[in-house]
């Protein structure tokens, strides 16, 4: 095909322009499938929030609520005891906590000249002793359990507070990636689109050299191929 300057020149130009408007439409779905999963995903991770934060929600009032009771219970107790001035009136106080079967009694020893005066002496019945060891017992246990669940809260209080750290950057590295497809993937590939463009030209310049128009067409091709591979 004989071809002059001007037809060359003409069909470089439809070369150019058919592959650019390819690479520019590739771009353009290309971001537009991009926005369209992205928008998926923060849809579906949008309901896996909001059904966190409803749980959450509940498991707050529900620990409300046990902490109300909890409270309303030991100002009770505490109100007893306060009222418990004497030991007299304690021992059906402690009986009652300790779930014993029978009173404590209150019995004063007889005098003796190493203690001419002695004081009442409270009494709790044999057949009481084991319950007053098992809540010995459960006393201390408690207290140790007491030590062991408060070091736990403070572990995990800190673990949390990394946690919230870590968090914070995964939203940044989000809200970023985010901001890019929103205004910097179609920009991108229109930049590739551009750098492909310059190298169709530039093969076009270097294929003329040396075979003039037709070397040109050819040279704008290779160019327009060579960047597309490299993207």
């Amino acid at each position: 095909m004989n071809l002059d300057a001007k037809h060359w020149i003409l069909l470089i130009a439809l070369l150019l322009a058919g592959a650019l408007a390819i690479l520019a439409g590739g771009s353009y779905l290309g971001a537009r499938e991009d926005k369209i999963k992205m928008q998926a995903t923060m849809d579906a991770q949008k309901q896996v929030l909001a059904a966190a934060d409803q749980r959450e929600k509940a498991r707050d009032a529900q620990l409300d609520t046990f902490l109300k009771t909890q409270q309303a219970q030991l100002d009770s107790m505490n109100k007893r005891f306060d009222q418990a001035k004497t030991p007299q009136d304690l021992a059906p106080l402690v009986q009652q906590i300790m779930a014993l079967q029978k009173p404590i009694t209150f019995v004063t020893p007889p005098a003796t000249p190493a203690n001419p005066n002695p004081q009442p002496v409270a009494q709790v019945p044999t057949e009481d002793a084991p319950q007053v060891k098992a809540y010995v017992q459960a006393c201390e246990t408690c207290k140790l359990n007491l030590q062991t669940a408060t070091q736990k809260l403070t572990y995990a209080d800190q673990q949390h507070a990394d946690d919230l750290v870590k968090l914070n950057s995964v939203t940044k590295e989000r809200d970023a990636a985010v901001q890019a497809a929103k205004g910097g993937s179609f920009w991108q590939r229109t930049k590739r689109t551009l750098k492909t463009a310059m190298c169709g030209g530039a093969g076009a310049g270097i294929g003329s050299v040396g075979a003039g128009s037709k070397g040109a067409a050819v040279g704008a091709v290779v160019g327009v191929l060579a960047c597309s591979v490299a993207n």
